[in-house]
């Protein structure tokens, strides 16, 4: 797809008609599977577009869109991975330092620069349902505080909708 030539941060009737196929099929099957109403009309943002926004960009620490859409869809990768883990779906996990640890060694595998790595924790903290936990996991795996179930318990949450 290639952007169109008038954006707003929502896509177009046009512009939606041109995803493929597949991948709307896989959103919907996704939908259908995970939230409460999946009939609702969900809505299908242009993330390049919004990220352009001189606010959003100061978000992230002066990183350009391509960095922010590199380390935003790792970390979406990774959280989809732990979602799909059996640890998830088993809810055995032992404790949050266990899948803090998890998180971090996948990100620093994945993400090569300090500046991705500092960013891509948000990225998989977001769809985890993990909001606002970033210094949390952080002072967890620092073992400056002692974890609790806060983040598992979040987690779980979102598993079971």
């Amino acid at each position: 797809m290639k952007p169109p030539a008038s954006r707003s941060i929502d896509l177009s009737e046009a512009q939606r008609s041109k995803i493929p196929r597949e991948i709307l099929a896989r959103i919907t099957e996704l939908a259908s599977q995970c939230l409460v109403n999946p009939d609702l009309n969900l809505q299908v943002r242009d993330y390049e577009f919004d990220l352009r926004n001189p606010n959003t960009l100061a978000m992230y620490r002066a990183s350009s869109t391509e960095e922010i859409l590199n380390f935003a869809s790792k970390g979406t990768e990774i959280a989809l991975e732990i979602l799909e883990d059996d640890r998830t779906k088993n809810r055995t996990w032992t404790n949050d330092k266990e899948i803090a640890e998890h998180i971090i060694q996948s990100i620093n595998e994945r993400l090569t620069t300090q500046n991705e790595r500092n960013n891509g924790l948000h990225f998989v903290c977001n769809p985890l349902g993990l909001w606002n936990l970033e210094s949390y996991l952080l002072s967890v795996i620092s073992n400056t505080i002692l974890p609790n179930r806060r983040a598992l318990t979040l987690l779980y949450q979102i598993e079971a909708i």
